[in-house]
C-alpha cells in the first residue's frame, strides 16, 4: 500500500469494508486524479483538505482517523 498521506499504518482505518482504487469518478468519466490532501488541484492553486469517498448509497463509512467531522458533501450524479 502507498502511504500518501505519511501516517502510520497502525493508526489508519480503511473506511469501507472493501476499499478499490479506480480511475472512475463522480464525473463518470476516466480522469487522472486522485483525493490527495493539500495543494494538489489546479496546480497547486487550489487545496484539497478532505477524502473522497465513492460508494452506493447506505454503504456503512468508518472513520479513518481520530478527529472530528467538519463537513460533507453528498452528491448524487446519473
Amino acid at each position: 500500500m502507498i502511504d500518501y498521506f505519511n501516517i502510520e499504518t497502525t493508526l489508519w482505518h480503511e473506511p469501507l469494508k472493501n476499499p478499490q482504487r479506480t480511475l472512475y469518478n463522480s464525473y463518470k468519466t476516466e480522469r487522472e486524479f486522485n483525493g490527495a490532501f493539500g495543494f494538489v488541484r489546479d496546480g497547486g492553486a487550489k487545496s484539497h483538505a478532505g477524502l473522497d469517498i465513492f460508494a452506493d448509497i447506505n454503504t456503512p463509512c468508518y472513520a479513518c482517523l481520530d478527529g472530528k467531522v467538519v463537513g460533507y458533501i453528498a452528491e448524487v450524479k446519473d
